[in-house]
């Protein structure tokens, strides 16, 4: 699967934004993904975003699937940080 992305903002340890410019599934034309980590007492905070859908995707196939996988990929991280083991696909 080809995937662009334009970086919007970038602070090296901190934060990454991307627009995506091109990608098999329409609905993620134009959006934003957008990762923080933020350094805490207990380790560190991570908030995770993709946002900018257009609503014309809503309860369609490209962005059901877009949820889907986002959720998968989340529990495949936490599963990694907690036991060092994540899910691929």
């Amino acid at each position: 699967m080809v995937m662009h992305f334009k970086t919007l903002e970038l602070n090296p340890d901190q934060k990454v934004i991307w627009e995506a410019t091109e990608n098999a599934n329409p609905a993620w034309i134009g959006t934003h993904i957008s990762t923080q980590i933020t350094e805490t007492e207990e380790g560190c905070s991570v908030i995770f975003s993709h946002s900018g859908f257009d609503t014309q995707w809503a309860g369609k196939d490209p962005f059901e699937l877009t949820k889907g996988g986002w959720e998968h990929f989340v529990k495949s991280l936490t599963s990694y940080c907690e036991t060092g083991e994540g899910q691929p696909w």
